[in-house]
């Protein structure tokens, strides 16, 4: 049972689902600087109304564990990714005079998915429904590293918070509690575990098509 990475077998037997991922024409209309303004402004819009049920739904999660060391370690990422790192993202273009207001369908699928999986699991399989948008975000800021983007576009904005150090630090820390998590299932929570960050990963595909659609 031991030994045994979540992270790299999940790579290994999700490519298609990784690569609809990193490959979205969401991210690469953000890479060309091909993103309509409008359109960003509904994934913006749609981002802001997503994390302020997260934040709530991931202080559910951190409550599930007694161990406040950890209880502490996650919260402090929490700050860091949803209050400070996405904050900074979203005010670059984001017009609060036009808010709207109302949560998308897609918006409500993935959140109800969220609540879903933290009723109906532990910790350690809760986990699993969490770790795909902080981890995915880091592949993402990978991609980024070698570019040259423009002061004025929003790839700018995305290099500069998820290509950097801090991000791609606590992005390693996710898989390393993931791949931790993963080693004390048994094979058939290895299995639900699997499936659960598919479903996560899955949830973030459709979020981006809201920033093209």
């Amino acid at each position: 049972m031991k030994n045994m990475s979540f992270y790299t077998n999940f790579i290994k037997n999700n490519e298609a689902t990784i690569k609809g991922y990193v490959e979205h024409p969401f991210i690469n209309s953000l890479i060309n600087d091909a993103l309509d303004p409008k359109k960003y402004q509904i994934y913006l819009e749609q981002d802001d109304l997503f994390l302020s049920k997260y934040n709530s739904l991931f202080m559910d999660l951190i409550c599930k564990t007694t161990e406040r060391k950890l209880q502490k370690i996650l919260l402090n990422e929490m700050i860091s990714f949803f209050y400070e790192t996405k904050e900074e993202e979203r005010n670059e273009v984001f017009n609060q005079s036009d808010f709207n207001d109302v949560t998308s369908v897609i918006t409500k699928k993935y959140l109800s998915f969220l609540e879903n999986s933290l009723h109906k699991h532990n910790y350690s399989l809760s986990l699993f429904a969490f770790g795909a948008c902080p981890v995915s975000y880091a592949e993402i800021g990978l991609k980024f590293v070698n570019l040259k983007p423009k002061k004025s576009t929003y790839l700018a904005t995305w290099k500069k918070l998820y290509s950097s150090s801090q991000f791609q630090t606590n992005s390693q820390n996710w898989i390393a509690r993931l791949n931790e998590q993963y080693e004390l299932l048994s094979e058939e929570q290895r299995i639900v575990a699997e499936d659960i960050y598919k479903k996560g990963l899955e949830c973030e595909i459709n979020f981006f098509n809201q920033g093209i659609e």
